[in-house]
């Protein structure tokens, strides 16, 4: 499942209120159709935009809404909001230190770092009491 893994699959995934058996299957499906669906988008996206004359003002965000959608859904169902604030703070300080063109690699493998110590320190936690 790893390698069908894409920001769609993730999200759709997190909202599924399943028992474990159910989950998986409907988790391969998800990924199926999401694959399919950005094979014919890739393609459907190449073939019309050779006709289109100009991009269309605004199109770039769209990405950046998605990302906000899926902080927002987490952010509500999730009680520990720990991760999205380091996430939101790392991402923040990496891009004042490095500039908008350099910023995503050191905060992605900085946020990795800090979660992965959190882990770490809750599993410990747990061990203890």
């Amino acid at each position: 499942m790893i390698h069908t893994m894409t920001d769609e699959t993730y999200a759709v995934n997190c909202t599924l209120n399943l028992p474990d058996g159910d989950r998986r299957e409907v988790m391969f499906w998800v990924a199926v159709f999401a694959r399919c669906s950005w094979m014919l988008g890739a393609v459907l996206g190449g073939v019309l935009g050779q006709l289109l004359p100009a991009v269309p003002e605004g199109i770039d965000f769209c990405m950046t809404a998605l990302f906000v959608i899926i902080f927002m859904d987490q952010w509500e169902q999730g009680r520990l909001h720990v991760p999205a604030v380091i996430g939101l703070a790392v991402g923040v300080v990496c891009l004042l230190v490095f500039g908008e063109n350099r910023f995503i690699l050191p905060a992605l493998l900085i946020v990795s770092a800090l979660l992965v110590l959190l882990h770490q320190q809750t599993e410990k936690g747990d061990q203890r009491g």
